[in-house]
């Protein structure tokens, strides 16, 4: 895409480097002042080119104030609260490390329509489901429909998993282009107890890991013998704690049933400390130490520095 249109109130436009007009891939901005001239062309030397707009609001006058409110909204630097960098500049509405950050407490974007579908006239468009990647045993778990003259889809998915569909489109003159397009399902549960949780699908397995910044990578889907996934949360898989039961609201502040420790408290900006309540006392523990699996003949080998005895132990010996 080249840039031809102003970046005026209300439209979205990609984000790129400077000075670097052909580098623009996954981030946008929503323009929610008249930025024509920064951000069109010969307004710096050093950057000639233009940021390129590729949308614009429906609503001007109605959508504008929204992205305005949440242009208006706290900007929070969570980068060591989650341990990630990817949390320099979050949108909170409570920023405040005094009080939970449940999924509420963030700006995030529950819906975006394009009614204008393809701006390509004449595409006929229709979709059948691939046997790509083996899902076959999941459709189940979506309601997928299609605008055959816009291209336009609406995806519903109750339950977790996979699936895999060929998109088609059809020119006038017979033509056919075909894109695969894969689908995948999460545990919103999993997502409303961490807000930060990045979901990675993981193919091999054919599951979905959820990596928690501060906590560690967790999975909450079990395959059945018929092939079908299970959400198994509040029971989660956790890499290095394994199967633990979670309690609670989540956020920062995290209550779970460790297998060894029994119930155990860990928060955000203070994990690999925990305070075990049956044993009222704190534990460091070494990270890594731990594989998610305890082996019944060796017991738990996890290490853990007892704060009372001012030791070391294995989880075994505690």
């Amino acid at each position: 895409m080249e840039y031809e249109e102003a970046n005026r109130p209300g439209t979205i436009a990609m984000a790129r480097p400077q000075g670097f007009p052909d580098s623009a891939s996954s981030e946008f901005f929503f323009n929610v002042t008249d930025n024509s001239r920064p951000f069109g062309r010969n307004f710096s030397f050093l950057d000639p080119f233009g940021y390129t707009v590729f949308g614009r609001l429906t609503n001007v006058e109605q959508d504008l104030e929204v992205l305005r409110k949440v242009n208006r909204m706290s900007i929070f630097n969570a980068s060591e609260l989650f341990g990630s960098g990817a949390f320099q500049s979050a949108p909170v509405y409570l920023p405040t490390v005094n009080r939970l950050f449940e999924a509420n407490n963030f700006a995030r974007l529950t819906q975006v329509e394009i009614p204008q579908g393809n701006p390509v006239q004449g595409l006929q468009f229709s979709w059948e489901y691939s046997d790509a990647g083996g899902f076959t045993g999941e459709r189940d778990s979506f309601e997928i429909s299609l605008d055959p003259n816009t291209g336009a889809f609406r995806i519903e998915r109750s339950l977790i998993g996979r699936v895999v569909i060929d998109v088609k489109a059809r020119t006038p003159a017979g033509t056919e282009f075909v894109i695969p397009v894969l689908f995948n399902g999460f545990s919103r549960q999993v997502v409303d107890y961490f807000p930060t949780a990045q979901i990675t699908p993981d193919y091999e397995n054919n599951l979905s890991i959820y990596t928690v910044p501060w906590f560690g990578p967790i999975i909450t889907e079990l395959r059945s013998e018929d092939g079908s996934l299970m959400d198994t949360f509040p029971w989660v898989w956790h890499g290095e704690h394994g199967w633990i039961w979670m309690s609670g609201n989540g956020g920062l502040d995290v209550i779970y049933l460790d297998p060894t420790l029994g119930f155990v408290y860990v928060r955000t900006g203070s994990y690999p400390w925990m305070y075990a309540f049956d044993k009222e006392r704190w534990y460091y523990y070494a990270r890594n130490s731990g594989n998610g699996f305890i082996d019944p003949q060796a017991g738990d080998q996890r290490w853990f520095y007892d704060s009372v005895a001012e030791q070391w132990l294995q989880g075994r010996d505690l």
